[in-house]
């Protein structure tokens, strides 16, 4: 376990505080308006360091950009594909067990974990779109 830091220590906050999963650049700007010298290397070591230790998880938007979240028992997210905003969604709205399950029995793999990332067009930018079609 690395050292913590004052600026690792801004970086997990800004993450614990962030609930629209935001990716290096918008922790690294976050840091600055908290008048906290930081340099976007530092931001982006630091935060692959906390995927590592298992204090963030890590995954990617309909751009491909690394997006990162603080919370790190086990749940999915939903991605709007127009404006990239990202919701979590509970895995009670899945039957998470079956799914591990089912992988297990039909494939030659076993103790699975996964992580589902559904894509759809949010309720905001649907709204949108109605008004300007």
């Amino acid at each position: 376990m690395q050292r913590e830091t004052r600026q690792r220590k801004l970086i997990m906050d800004i993450l614990k505080n962030s609930m629209d999963h935001p990716d290096a650049l918008t922790v690294f700007r976050r840091a600055e308006d908290k008048k906290v010298k930081v340099s976007i290397g530092t931001v982006y070591r630091t935060l692959e360091l906390l995927v590592k230790e298992g204090k963030a998880i890590k995954f990617y938007d309909a751009s491909a950009i690394a997006r990162y979240d603080a919370r790190t028992e086990f749940h999915h997210h939903l991605i709007c594909k127009m404006c990239g905003k990202v919701q979590d969604l509970e895995t009670s709205l899945l039957d998470s067990e079956k799914i591990k399950r089912e992988i297990e029995e039909k494939t030659p793999f076993k103790d699975i974990e996964y992580h589902l990332t559904i894509y759809g067009i949010c309720e905001e930018c649907l709204k949108k779109s109605r008004i300007e079609g």
